[in-house]
């Protein structure tokens, strides 16, 4: 939810919104690229929910995260605390429900991206920040995906 705080209100007069921490990630596709974002929340204490349309890759990216966290770089204490934030979901619904922000990184293809997002917007709360990883393609608003 855009909270509006007495700072917030020199920011709305200049055009410009105040979005509350993140506390929660729906981490949509997980392949290296999505499990690099994944990771990157979970070490800074952010509760990241992952679904990945294919389970073994799912799996996979569990245990490529783990394998970061508990790689030495980091005090086992809180590699334990970071994998704890770290919750494989069996639905997309299941990773969105909950959540401030939802980003994917699946396939490079414009129609497979907006797929994702109509189907983000279908199941996710309408407070629900929406953000795309994407290397090649240019990205827009789309008017098929709701907006709060």
């Amino acid at each position: 939810m855009i909270e509006e705080t007495s700072e917030g209100k020199d920011h709305a007069s200049r055009g410009l919104l105040m979005i509350p921490p993140i506390k929660k990630v729906g981490k949509i596709g997980v392949g290296v690229m999505g499990s690099n974002v994944a990771w990157a929340c979970v070490v800074n204490g952010i509760e990241t929910y992952l679904y990945d349309q294919d389970p073994n890759q799912l799996r996979r990216a569990v245990d490529r995260i783990n394998g970061w966290l508990f790689d030495g770089k980091l005090p086992e204490t809180e590699a334990k605390e970071a994998s704890a934030r770290l919750h494989p979901c069996g639905s997309l619904e299941e990773a969105v429900v909950d959540v401030d922000l939802v980003f994917e990184s699946v396939f490079e293809d414009y129609a497979v991206k907006k797929k994702v997002h109509e189907e983000i917007g279908r199941v996710a709360p309408p407070h629900v920040l929406q953000g795309t990883n994407a290397s090649s393609l240019l990205c827009t608003p789309s008017r098929s995906i709701r907006s709060p």
